[in-house]
């Protein structure tokens, strides 16, 4: 589970910047920074209709996502869906061949980024027939309409379960009420995308639920969390029968995940309940007997590939270091797959959409160097059509490859990460270097892949730095377990641990090494300088947690049962230890320059923990600087304070790791 993991990259762009109060900022040391490498996307997604003829583009226009929908075989223009005013299609799918639904978003005027209540449209392609299907503010109607839109005006926020293929008119939607200290059993309704009516079948046995249907719509499995942090499965043959729990585990002794169905009576499951790694089963239903499939040695599965015609599972993918893959059987999905990564040596697929039948997809490709290209892929020829690249404006020959390395921590775990250093002729000295840890800290991990900030850092010169610390996921539990109520501790060790081979190695300069991170990892670049003071030249914390005892009082883990229950586990009620793990506390022991970055409006880690931080700074008599946004949360969404905020890090980088 994650807790702190900052959001500065997403996908959909806000015009209008937020105030920005700053201290410490210059024009002189705000020299050029290509901050086209830290963009929106110039298209947030694009998904093929069931039946091939049409795509839908979700694209970024003055601020707002709209759908625009084409033509595939003749790329023509069909129509432009939005909506107005202060809102945005978050998301889309094709319900249908001419339906699609949309997710509302919207923006208020105190907050730059947008805010979902989980409310849904439905469409015809050339904008008729709109639908309210599900929302808070979805209208009953009369009282002959009421017993037939059971979901209406629902304070629950909507999931789509399934899309139900072999039904044109409806969908499985999942309702999760909005109080999070109350009822958290979510509701399951089938809803008719044309009027909207919609049936309540069934609460959910279980809290924070997810469902899962079989091949033909129906849900046989649903998954939940409870209060007090245990991962509950519930199974039943139809629905008919009542549920009956399937597994049972704390957060520390692993889980079943139901994955796919392979027939009517067995199901692909991935299974850490036994194991220190997960491990992919054949479950049989009836016998209650499992047979593995594939377990990895050194990594947990980080993705799975599923038929869109049959469901069924066909590929698992690993990352231990670089992605690797597994595959199931021998069909003709297998066979696609392998050749679209043979057609993209040192690059990463993602099929992003499919017809009904699987004859057409939308792919994605990407990699370390490249933030991603869409093509359209013809299954009955095997050739691709190039379609658009996610962000124009970044030029894949200037990036730089982001290489895995291993490390021994001090008390002898290996552990991985990843160096990406600048553009080096021969005889140029040792690069300064950045270290990055990653948000969380437990369950969260970096991995390969195009990382916007770490390209921005690499063409400024810095070697970057990135380590899955113990506490991070992918590595089995026992390795995530090890982050628990070590964060001020153990996991700042292997950051040092690693940062030292590094050094030792030779790949960057010794004298010249800075910290910055965002949310936990803005809590580790002042934390780590207070254990090894010697190392880092200067810290930067970008929305960052610095008083581990604040944690229980404000932000919205502390707003939820589980919220509480899960703090009590990663960092326990020790009040000595909290505040030995508290950077706020020990702002005397800070002997180095120090930037502060923060959002104004920041849900999961305060603005509070940035004053308090600010103030011990200032008790203590330690220079340091700030950067606070005033309608910005746990991360930067407007691009013009996202592109302010770069610049500001780099030029404090500049300023205190310039050879003198």
């Amino acid at each position: 589970m994650q807790l702190f993991h900052h959001l500065a990259f997403k996908a959909f762009p806000l015009i209008l910047a937020g105030f920005i109060s700053v201290d410490g900022l210059t024009a002189s040391n705000l020299e050029f920074v290509n901050v086209a490498l830290v963009d929106n996307p110039a298209v947030a997604d694009i998904k093929i209709s069931p039946d091939g003829k049409y795509m839908g583009l979700l694209v970024p226009v003055d601020g707002r996502n709209v759908l625009s929908i084409i033509e595939t075989e003749s790329r023509k223009s069909v129509n432009l869906l939005k909506f107005e005013s202060n809102r945005q299609i978050g998301e889309f799918h094709w319900a249908n061949e001419e339906r699609l639904l949309m997710r509302l978003d919207y923006f208020e005027s105190w907050y730059a980024a947008p805010v979902s209540a989980g409310e849904w449209f439905s469409v015809n392609i050339d904008g008729k027939n709109k639908e309210n299907v599900f929302g808070f503010r979805s209208f009953a109607g009369s009282s002959s309409k009421i017993k037939t839109h059971e979901a209406g005006g629902a304070r629950a926020s909507g999931q789509i379960v399934d899309l139900l293929r072999d039904d044109r008119k409806h969908i499985l939607m999942s309702a999760t009420p909005f109080d999070p200290g109350g009822d958290r059993r979510s509701q399951l309704y089938r809803i008719n995308i044309y009027n909207s009516r919609s049936k309540l079948l069934e609460t959910s046995p279980v809290e924070n639920a997810t469902f899962a249907t079989d091949q033909s719509g129906e849900v046989r499995f649903v998954a939940g969390t409870t209060a007090d942090l245990l991962n509950k499965v519930f199974y039943r043959s139809d629905e008919e029968e009542p549920w009956q729990l399937f597994s049972e585990s704390e957060i520390s002794e692993g889980a079943i995940q139901p994955l796919a169905f392979a027939d009517a009576s067995s199901l692909y499951v991935s299974d850490s309940s036994a194991s220190d790694l997960a491990g992919i089963y054949l479950y049989d239903l009836e016998t209650r007997q499992k047979t593995l499939i594939h377990q990895d040695s050194n990594s947990d599965p980080t993705n799975f590939w599923y038929s869109q015609a049959s469901g069924e599972l066909y590929a698992v993918e690993y990352e231990t270091t670089l992605p690797k893959y597994v595959f199931v059987g021998d069909g003709p999905q297998v066979a696609r797959l392998k050749s679209l990564l043979s057609a993209f040596p040192g690059q990463q697929v993602r099929v992003v959409s499919q017809t009904n039948d699987e004859s057409a997809a939308v792919v994605l490709i990407y990699s370390d160097r490249n933030p991603g290209d869409y093509y359209l892929y013809d299954a009955q020829t095997n050739q691709l059509q190039f379609l658009t690249t996610a962000m124009p404006k970044v030029d894949p020959n200037g990036l730089m490859p982001m290489t895995p390395l291993e490390f021994k921590s001090r008390d002898g775990h290996v552990m991985v990460g990843y160096l990406t250093l600048p553009a080096l002729a021969e005889g140029d000295p040792l690069p300064p270097l950045v270290v990055n840890p990653h948000g969380g800290p437990i369950g969260v991990r970096d991995r390969w892949g195009y990382n916007s900030e770490v390209q921005l850092l690499a063409q400024e010169g810095f070697a970057v730095l990135q380590i899955n610390f113990r506490g991070s996921g992918g590595y089995g539990k026992k390795w995530m377990e090890a982050g628990f109520k070590t964060w001020g501790s153990h996991i700042q060790f292997d950051i040092i641990d690693a940062t030292a081979e590094v050094l030792r190695q030779n790949f960057a300069d010794p004298e010249r090494v800075c910290i910055y991170g965002a949310s936990f990892g803005g809590y580790s670049a002042l934390m780590a300088p207070i254990l090894e003071p010697d190392m880092f030249r200067c810290a930067v914390g970008f929305v960052g947690v610095y008083d581990l005892p604040m944690l229980y009082e404000r932000g919205d883990v502390a707003d939820r049962a589980s919220g509480i229950s899960f703090l009590e586990k990663v960092i326990g009620r020790d009040e000595e230890q909290l505040r030995a793990f508290s950077p706020a506390y020990r702002a005397d022991e800070l002997n180095l320059p120090v930037l502060i970055i923060h959002g104004e409006q920041d849900p999961r880690a305060p603005v509070e923990h940035a004053e308090a931080m600010i103030e011990s700074l200032e008790n203590a008599g330690k220079p340091y600087e700030k950067l606070m946004f005033e309608e910005e949360g746990h991360g930067l969404y407007d691009t013009e304070a996202r592109a302010d905020m770069y610049r500001r890090l780099v030029a404090f980088l500049r300023e205190n790791l310039t050879n003198k």
